[in-house]
């Protein structure tokens, strides 16, 4: 069973504030189960993506004749994790992304956009920031970060 983080309570995304404070009234919520292990629930607003998702599931439900767990993936040939990161930089690199938000996602293995940012935490908007930080900083002191 899981319940809502309540307003009052410090802030399960780690800054050290208190809920109402950090992340509440973002496009998410925290939750947290009986043994006290934390989950962001983020809605899916995106038709196509849920579209996918739903289609993705029945396959599953067909190969292995049950509902996936919440913690089996239900995406097929995706490939390793770094497999992927390296496919979505040169993904990135083709596409003229600044090179500041490649290393940022290089480095935190997220990327923060209009669309998204209301659905991350008050700390991940900080790494996000840092990195591009530390991007100009290290450009500025003539040390080319590698992307």
């Amino acid at each position: 069973m899981k319940r809502k983080v309540g307003r009052n309570e410090p802030c399960p995304c780690g800054s050290g504030k208190k809920y109402k404070h950090c992340c509440w009234g973002k496009r998410f919520e925290w939750l947290v189960d009986d043994d006290g292990n934390f989950y962001r629930e983020v809605p899916i607003d995106d038709p196509e993506l849920l579209e996918l998702l739903h289609k993705c599931e029945t396959e599953f439900r067909e190969r292995h004749g049950r509902t996936p767990y919440a913690d089996e993936l239900i995406f097929r040939d995706l490939g390793h994790p770094e497999h992927m990161e390296a496919m979505m930089v040169n993904i990135m690199k083709r596409a003229g992304i600044d090179p500041a938000f490649i290393y940022a996602y290089e480095k935190i293995g997220f990327i923060v956009t209009s669309q998204n940012k209301d659905k991350l935490p008050d700390v991940d908007l900080l790494q996000w920031k840092e990195a591009i930080e530390e991007y100009y900083s290290r450009v500025e002191r003539g040390d080319k970060p590698d992307i």
